[in-house]
């Protein structure tokens, strides 16, 4: 028996892991992940027919044989956002984020003036739970997040002797997926992913003011943050992607805020970090990823550092700051310097999120959405035509409108206020709309088209990566549970959608299509309403992938 990953579950528990796994994963889904994350062949656990008995030999089978840590850890990492496994695993302590300081929380609760959606919650805390790595280097360790693929955001003076040239950049490695159990014994090393060849693209030092404690004045410069480039676009990967079963949902990463939710003195904050292990010491040891929650202090240096009072210590540099909703708002830096080495200082600083984010605009470094959209404003302004837009070889932009292109005879007999194409040995006739693009054909050809620039506005002020194939994923699960499951209509419109977003340009439509006919049949269930409030986030986001067009889902999961 593995001592590591043996747990001893009471029957309530065991049924409780039971039940969860039984709502997430179909019987085919539950022998591809035990077959590549573990090793295990379904067929040598069990024959049974029935699923319920099926699942409980597997979970039978892993506590006889003490792999029940790993069982939920796989399961876990297959699907991130399951709102059933994450509970499971939160009520065991066998989530990688750590206990919560119960004092602070308390205060919380008798300080906020609003309500926390719980569910919304618990399904944001894990996708920031995926995306927060610990930063190893043999002179010190730090935290930091994906803010795209393969982009890690940290804090400068984490690498700074990478960045000097003092040491190695090779020697610097980002660790995922750190999981221990409460009591210390460690269940997964992670997932550990080299700085790419030009791993530098962005930094700005810190400020001889955070080391005094007199303070002093701060340079709009000194922002104290390193943007580090990784070999692999983890962030693209499954969870365990050397492991992960075909379909399995990718890891995801945080889009940076443009405009980041505004936070006062007195709001809460919550850090994820990888604190030192300070009882290793001086060995560098970082802990499984923590969670401490505090609130702001005050803001320091024109509102160039945000000061606040949740708990932090060596290792932690390079965590993100959220609110209550887990929007981000700041990346932690620094504690009192007053403090050391007891680590007793009246406030723990951070750099507001916002600044970092113009300091890498005015770099020219602009995350994708922001890209897209600063291309697409140089050619056009919003509710306007634009008039023979001449495109060359590489000054493409992603544009969408409709598009009337027209021979010369064509254009003889259409009404006015057509659009043409300009003469040339070659035409082309397009019908309908052209999305994406605009389409010229010929030598030097021109083509007049009214074009719309659409900017939607976020709906949230940090946009985290929507895994579809997780959301469609938790949809099933849910209906699975409280309605007829995968039988008839709503599995076969849920295979579609399945089978459409695995495509490597997957129709949007082809999508929101399959999944409200699923909504439809699933809605004339018995037990349908009852699952409305589980499936609303799951829908919610897919909408948001969809896009404003299919915001008609959202209906299906609206309590009447």
């Amino acid at each position: 028996m593995d001592q590591a990953n043996a747990i001893n579950l009471t029957g309530t528990e065991m049924r409780a892991f039971v039940e969860a796994l039984s709502a997430s994963f179909s019987v085919h889904r539950l022998k591809q992940m035990l077959r590549f994350r573990l090793e295990k062949d379904l067929d040598e656990i069990s024959l049974a027919e029935d699923k319920i008995t099926l699942i409980f030999e597997v979970v039978d089978a892993a506590r006889k044989e003490g792999w029940t840590a790993s069982l939920l850890a796989a399961s876990r990492a297959s699907q991130p956002t399951n709102p059933r496994l994450l509970a499971f695993a939160t009520s065991l302590g066998l989530d990688s984020v750590g206990p919560v300081d119960r004092y602070r929380l308390e205060k919380i609760v008798r300080q906020r003036s609003r309500f926390v959606d719980f569910a919304r919650f618990r399904e944001r805390s894990a996708l920031l739970e995926a995306c927060v790595c610990s930063v190893e280097s043999p002179a010190r360790a730090g935290t930091g997040f994906l803010v795209a693929p393969n982009l890690v955001l940290t804090n400068y003076h984490v690498v700074e002797e990478a960045i000097r040239g003092a040491a190695s950049p090779k020697d610097i490695r980002c660790r995922f997926d750190f999981l221990a159990l409460p009591d210390g014994r460690t269940v997964e090393t992670g997932r550990i992913v080299s700085l790419a060849p030009k791993w530098r693209l962005a930094d700005r030092p810190y400020s001889q003011a955070d080391l005094v404690a007199t303070g002093g004045t701060w340079d709009a410069s000194e922002l104290d943050y390193a943007l580090l480039q990784l070999s692999e676009p983890v962030g693209e990967q499954p969870l365990g992607s050397h492991q992960a079963e075909p379909g399995a949902s990718h890891r995801g990463w945080i889009r940076l805020p443009v405009s980041p939710v505004a936070v006062e003195t007195g709001d809460t904050l919550i850090i994820v970090q990888h604190p030192l292990d300070l009882e290793a010491r001086p060995a560098i040891r970082q802990l499984p990823m923590q969670l401490a929650i505090g609130e702001v202090i005050e803001f320091a240096g024109d509102g160039i550092r945000l000061r606040h009072a949740a708990t932090t210590l060596p290792g932690s540099s390079g965590s993100p700051c959220c609110t209550a909703n887990l929007d981000l708002v700041a990346l932690h830096h620094a504690g009192d310097p007053r403090d050391w080495p007891a680590y007793r200082g009246e406030y723990n600083q951070a750099i507001p999120i916002g600044l970092i984010v113009k300091d890498l605009q005015a770099q020219g470094i602009e995350t994708p959405r922001d890209k897209e959209l600063a291309v697409l404003e140089k050619k056009c302004s919003p509710e306007k035509s634009l008039e023979a837009v001449e495109m060359g070889d590489d000054d493409f932009a992603p544009l969408a409108g409709s598009v009337e292109a027209m021979t010369q005879d064509q254009r003889r007999g259409s009404s006015e206020g057509q659009r043409s194409v300009s003469p040339g040995s070659r035409s082309i006739s397009i019908g309908g709309n052209a999305t994406d693009s605009v389409i010229v054909m010929g030598d030097r050809n021109k083509v007049a088209a009214n074009i719309k620039a659409v900017r939607y506005s976020p709906v949230e002020s940090v946009e985290y990566a929507i895994s579809i194939k997780s959301e469609l994923a938790s949809i099933r699960a849910i209906i699975e549970q409280h309605g007829p499951g995968q039988a008839g209509e709503i599995g076969l419109a849920l295979d579609d959608a399945t089978e459409e977003v695995s495509r490597e340009s997957p129709d949007r439509d082809e999508v929101g299509q399959a999944l409200q006919r699923a909504l439809q049949s699933a809605e004339k269930a018995k037990g349908f309403s009852e699952g409305i409030g589980n499936l609303a986030p799951h829908v919610r986001n897919t909408v948001l992938w969809l896009g404003d067009n299919w915001s008609r889902l959202l209906a299906y999961v609206t309590p009447t």
